[in-house]
């Protein structure tokens, strides 16, 4: 099933920092990318349930986001740098 994948503001903001801060902006960039192809299909079998969110993990980020499979929606709603 496919889903619109959308940041919430404070996200992206978050993602904006991590990438200005960080010495390898080519693998942010590659992870945030990766990050939105893999939820915008079949969101509601990636990641793992962590209460009423799901988490994801693509180096160097890991992604908290949400999922309303009615409206085919993915929101991440909170992205950090793991290492």
């Amino acid at each position: 099933m496919r889903f619109t994948v959308t940041w919430i503001q404070a996200a992206q903001d978050a993602l904006t920092d991590i990438w200005n801060n960080a010495t390898d902006r080519q693998e942010v960039t590659d992870a945030a990318d990766t990050i939105d192809r893999e939820l915008a299909v079949d969101a509601d079998f990636k990641g793992v349930p962590y209460g009423a969110r799901w988490v994801l993990v693509e180096d160097p980020l890991v992604v908290a986001f949400t999922i309303s499979v009615p409206d085919r929606l993915v929101t991440v709603v909170q992205v950090v740098r793991m290492n």
